[in-house]
């Protein structure tokens, strides 16, 4: 019988680390390939489902690295000026520290809820 997905993830923290790199790199691919269609709108829009993945799969520690590197990523390519991380502007700044507190807060929330309250993911089964 095939181990479930969790139980492959959770077994090995290097993995754990990978997979939130992973799942974080082809969410910010995607949002790449959509960019024509989104523009400069909702930056965040496919990093929200990797961002839980993390959190549900690999734990809080590999999910907070998914935020950091969500929120730099769509900085450097989808939020102006492009190609950049310098923020201008308390608009940016707002919308930064309102994607980064609520992905970092829902990651921890269902990291623990999953893991039973050790943050690394969901139990075993």
């Amino acid at each position: 019988m095939a181990t479930p997905l969790s139980t492959r993830i959770t077994k090995a923290t290097g993995r754990r680390y990978a997979v939130a790199l992973l799942a974080t790199l082809v969410a910010l691919l995607v949002r790449l390939a959509l960019n024509p269609l989104l523009g400069d709108y909702v930056p965040y829009v496919t990093l929200f489902p990797a961002v839980a993945f993390c959190a549900w799969y690999c734990g809080i520690g590999p999910s907070i690295l998914s935020v950091v590197l969500a929120l730099i990523g769509a900085k450097y390519w989808f939020i102006p000026p492009a190609h950049s991380l310098r923020i201008i502007g308390t608009a940016q700044v707002v919308g930064i520290h309102r994607h980064g507190t609520g992905r970092w807060y829902s990651g921890v929330l269902v990291s623990f809820q999953c893991a039973g309250g050790d943050g690394r993911g969901p139990p075993s089964p």
